[in-house]
């Protein structure tokens, strides 16, 4: 537990979230200097920040810098955020490969300065490494037809199928485990049918075009092929239009996909599936939770293939308990040896909620395994297209995803770069509705489990009554 001691402005949050990406420790507040770890006072135009560890203290003075591209409160909450880093750094003898960014979007911030011509001040102001301002620069790059191919009216949907057969250790989506909520798939599904029927005549009515539909979870080929095969039917039928650019299914776990739910996505029209086995290392899968081998999903990979899917992205994750750096490399070789149109490399993340959130794990160099990741991708001709950040990331990372040319997902890019109106179907989905105001977005949540999704159905239809799309 970090004590922290904060006087003279209200930069508590993201303070504690750069404290916290260097301790790993959660954060209380106090009301005295005497008893605080840490201590953050702005006097004047001066941050003065102290850190106490082991017994040593660390202090420093940082001034506040006015700039064309922050306004006077971001201006001081990098002042604040800067000030306990350059102690931090002393203190813990490392450093943040995104510097004093905390949010989820970073690539944006990076795009801004530059945009404005100052990428020598974001440099000094941020603390960021070259790797990620390059990083940044080049999904940037890669973004831009897609971008640039969109219009006011573009919008996108997401549907969620929140079940899966087992709950991942790491994981903290709203998904249910398949076998304690049998009896609520069928209902939940004839639910999720009726809502894609009404938002389908809610875009119709707008005269927006839908570009891109993301059938996510959970697991959404954790469903019997009959009730599979029904979803598929149903998007077909109320969401591919003329206007259709992309329809992604989240296939997932190669032990929930067989070859007649890959027919379903291609008969639906399907143009993107996801297959993602985390990691080729069998005993890493065993102890995530994964039911799955790697010669499963190689099999899978090698049907989808076959019968005619040409667009598969893979997901991977650096970090996972027990994978040493050379058991990730040898484990994305594999995965790059079957040459996947796109590879998502996603950093491990714990989250709250997660089961392993209450154990003790070993953990390796997840930023070594990034780094190699990202080389070997590069190199092979991938290109990262979007990257987005997430609380409790080991080593501070992002997730990046990498396509070949012309591979990139419109969605992930509609999502991460909050380009317009992204409709959310499913228990656990939010509808983010892109307003005139000074609030760009208005969020409106589904209920988050399936209970409560059946159960309050009706009311959710009340809620996009009001959407004014």
């Amino acid at each position: 537990m970090i004590k922290l001691y904060t006087c003279g402005h209200e930069i508590t949050t993201p303070l504690a979230e750069i404290i916290h990406a260097f301790t790993n420790e959660k954060i209380e507040f106090t009301k005295t200097v005497e008893q605080a770890d840490v201590v953050s006072i702005l006097n004047g135009e001066t941050v003065e920040t102290v850190i106490k560890v082991s017994g040593k203290v660390f202090t420093g003075k940082n001034s506040v810098m006015p700039s064309k591209v922050r306004n006077e409160k971001q201006c001081l909450g990098d002042a604040v955020k800067k000030g306990y880093y350059l102690l931090a750094t002393k203190a813990y003898g490392k450093t943040l490969p995104w510097g004093i960014i905390t949010g989820i979007r970073p690539k944006k911030l990076v795009m801004d300065f530059i945009n404005a011509g100052e990428l020598d001040e974001f440099k000094d102001r941020f603390c960021v490494s070259h790797k990620k301002i390059d990083l940044s620069i080049l999904t940037d790059r890669a973004q831009k037809q897609i971008k640039n191919s969109l219009t006011d009216d573009s919008i996108c949907l997401y549907v969620g199928i929140p079940f899966c057969p087992t709950r991942c250790r790491y994981c903290s989506f709203v998904s249910m485990p398949m076998d304690k909520q049998q009896e609520l798939i069928e209902p939940y599904v004839e639910c999720l049918i009726r809502e894609m029927e009404y938002t389908s005549g809610l875009i119709k009515g707008s005269g927006k075009k839908l570009e891109a539909v993301y059938v996510g979870g959970g697991t959404p080929s954790s469903l019997n092929e009959k009730l599979f095969d029904c979803v598929m039917s149903a998007t077909e039928k109320y969401f591919v239009t003329d206007s259709l650019k992309e329809f992604t299914v989240e296939a997932g776990r190669a032990d929930t996909i067989t070859q007649a739910k890959l027919k379903s996505m291609i008969n639906a029209g399907m143009t993107r599936v996801c297959i993602n086995p985390q990691t080729m290392n069998d005993e890493v899968l065993k102890g995530i939770g994964r039911n799955h081998t790697s010669e499963d999903f190689e099999n899978i990979f090698d049907v989808a293939r076959k019968i005619g899917i040409k667009h598969i992205n893979t997901d991977i994750i650096a970090g996972l308990p027990g994978e040493t750096e050379e058991m990730f490399s040898d484990s994305f070789n594999r995965l790059m040896g079957l040459e996947p149109d796109a590879i998502t490399v996603h950093t491990m993340c714990v989250k709250r909620a997660a089961d392993l959130k209450t154990t003790d794990f070993k953990s390796y160099d997840a930023e070594k395994m990034v780094d190699y990741a990202s080389g070997k991708l590069i190199s092979s001709g991938y290109f990262p297209y979007y990257l987005y950040r997430q609380k409790d990331t080991l080593a501070s990372l992002e997730n990046t995803g990498f396509a070949k040319m012309g591979k990139e997902s419109l969605y992930n890019i509609f999502m991460m770069e909050d380009i317009g109106t992204v409709i959310g179907l499913g228990a656990g989905s939010v509808s983010k509705l892109k307003t005139d105001g000074p609030n760009k977005f208005r969020r409106v949540f589904n209920y988050k489990n399936p209970i409560e999704y059946i159960n309050g159905f009706d009311d959710i239809i009340k809620r996009k009554e009001d959407y004014n799309l």
